[in-house]
């Protein structure tokens, strides 16, 4: 008799294989903010009617992205990592001085979509903290 094959969809490679693509999406999410970011704005393309709105689901996106292909950071690394990612945009958007004078008001919205997306991550594992003796 031979020995049974081993299974390739085993759970670990599953997961592996998820954070691999969230890590590459990330990656190509990264590229799209620092398209968006520095771009003129009449070649950026808009999903929605209002431009903080695109903010916050880009950072929302990120945030989930990062959370999903970085899973052996801490939650709060990221969010520290998704704060400076905003600060730096910021300040890149300040620098340029054809851009829109609210850059504070996107700064906000970038910060509130990843904590957003962060938040419930951060809950569950206060959670499990605290149940867990």
């Amino acid at each position: 008799m031979s020995d049974p094959e081993p299974k390739l969809n085993t759970p670990v490679l599953n997961l592996r294989a998820i954070a691999f693509i969230a890590a590459a999406g990330l990656a190509w999410a990264g590229c799209g903010l620092l398209f968006a970011a520095l771009a003129p704005r009449q070649i950026v393309p808009h999903l929605f009617y209002s431009y903080h709105v695109e903010h916050f689901v880009a950072f929302y996106i990120v945030a989930l992205l990062t959370a999903a292909g970085l899973t052996r950071v801490s939650v709060r690394l990221q969010w520290v990592c998704l704060v400076g990612v905003a600060l730096v945009l910021w300040a890149i958007r300040m620098a340029i001085p054809i851009q829109r004078p609210d850059g504070l008001e996107d700064f906000m919205c970038d910060i509130g979509g990843a904590a957003a997306a962060l938040a419930p991550l951060m809950l569950g594992r206060i959670q499990q903290r605290s149940i867990t003796p």
